[in-house]
């Protein structure tokens, strides 16, 4: 599967099914699939998890969406729950297209979508290229980035 996020779950439910064996498992996570693929941040975590030789516990902030043996931990932004970032960009770049090509129903949906679950990285891609096009954003944008920054919780 492209994007990092199943990827991630799959190596996280590996590490919380079975107790890593730490030559192995660097040996896996030194393949330029993993070094690629995965954000360099959680390609380190998971690393250090694996030389530990101990199981991930079943509730983990690095277990995503489609883990299917790990579940997520409420530590992580609110957004991450809703939608991974793989998510967010194919969205953005949708997006984006028919924004650009005048299509007002895809902006609105695009700007609930962001709303409601919090997905302050599409947001970002999107109002960022209009931005560089000098496309000019009507108030509703404001009040989706108001919203946006206006949340304050330790879950964002």
């Amino acid at each position: 599967m492209p994007g990092s996020e199943a990827l991630q779950a799959a190596v996280v439910d590996m590490l919380h099914a079975c107790p890593p064996e730490p030559e192995l498992f660097a040996e896996l996570m030194a393949s330029p699939d993993m070094t690629q693929r995965l954000p360099a941040h959680v390609h380190a975590a998971l690393c250090v998890v694996a030389q530990s030789g101990t199981c991930l516990p079943r509730v983990t902030r690095w277990a995503t969406r489609w883990c299917i043996l790990a579940t997520p931990s409420l530590d992580v932004p609110r957004r991450a729950l809703l939608c991974g970032t793989d998510d967010s960009r194919t969205l953005a770049a949708a997006a984006l297209h028919a924004i650009l090509a005048g299509d007002r129903q895809a902006e609105n949906e695009f700007l609930e979508h962001c709303q409601a679950t919090f997905d302050t990285l599409a947001f970002m891609l999107v109002r960022r290229d209009l931005l560089k096009r000098k496309k000019p954003l009507d108030t509703r944008w404001d009040v989706v980035a108001a919203a946006l920054e206006n949340i304050r919780s330790p879950n964002t």
